[in-house]
């Protein structure tokens, strides 16, 4: 279906685990990313990191990872934690490091970090904070590998909308307008909401999650989908003005 990398974390489940027997199995080694647990207050960076992709590459059963993501933005300012980075990509053991980020300002900070050259953020059609700041421009222009993720919210985008749970519901009306403007447009939500997001110069790559194998086909079509440009302006505007509590997964109930 085109996908050549993989998004992961220890903090998965078996993932990791899971991505190694496959690649074993199958003697196929797609790229991997993967990142950083959120350091202790009480931990010394170089040894957490170290024993931390210890564990990553062990599971994965490689010798490398093609990325590896601070996961926690702060951490970044940790003292020792980017000399520690820097020195497993010199070494060979990470191709690239980078953060993940949820806002504008974590974006500029991460910018000024030497050697840091990949960037994973939230950009969707209800959440352009990133676009509208220039803060992925920024990133793009300093040579930054930037992934999209949160495309689809979670689930949100995608949620029939008489099952929208409570923390949601702020976000019928928008919802609602944007699955009329698909169906006028004669295709689907999905692909409106990958299109606006696929099509950025800023955005090398989509970060998605799929339950099944029917979500990563319907993923690859949409990927490939003619969507006119006109459609998508109008689903931006449309998109606009939804509060941070219904598209900010932090601030959702049991986050």
């Amino acid at each position: 279906c085109g996908v050549t990398c993989l998004d992961t974390a220890g903090a998965y489940g078996v993932a990791e685990k899971r991505i190694g027997s496959w690649s074993r199995e199958h003697a196929t080694w797609p790229q991997v990313v993967t990142k950083l647990p959120a350091l202790a207050d009480d931990c010394d960076p170089a040894r957490f990191i170290n024993d931390s992709l210890k564990r990553s590459l062990g599971d994965l059963g490689r010798e490398r990872v093609d990325g590896y993501l601070v996961r926690r933005a702060r951490d970044l300012a940790r003292p020792g934690v980017v000399a520690c980075l820097r020195a497993l990509v010199a070494r060979g053991r990470i191709g690239a490091f980078g953060v993940s980020v949820y806002t504008p300002d974590e974006v500029e900070q991460a910018l000024s970090v030497e050697g840091l050259s990949l960037l994973q953020a939230p950009v969707s059609l209800v959440n352009q904070a990133m676009i509208e700041c220039g803060a992925l421009a920024r990133a793009a222009e300093t040579g930054c590998t930037v992934y999209a993720r949160s495309v689809l919210v979670q689930g949100l985008m995608l949620c029939p909308l008489d099952a929208l749970p409570g923390h949601w519901l702020g976000a019928k009306p928008v919802l609602e307008s944007l699955h009329g403007l698909a169906a006028e447009a004669g295709c689907s939500l999905l692909t409106i909401a990958v299109a606006a997001v696929s099509r950025r110069d800023e955005v090398f790559s989509l970060v998605v999650g799929c339950d099944d194998r029917g979500q990563v086909e319907a993923l690859a079509a949409a990927m490939v989908a003619e969507v006119p440009p006109d459609v998508i302006d109008e689903a931006l505007v449309l998109a606009r003005g939804l509060p941070p509590e219904v598209i900010d997964p932090r601030l959702w109930p049991g986050r």
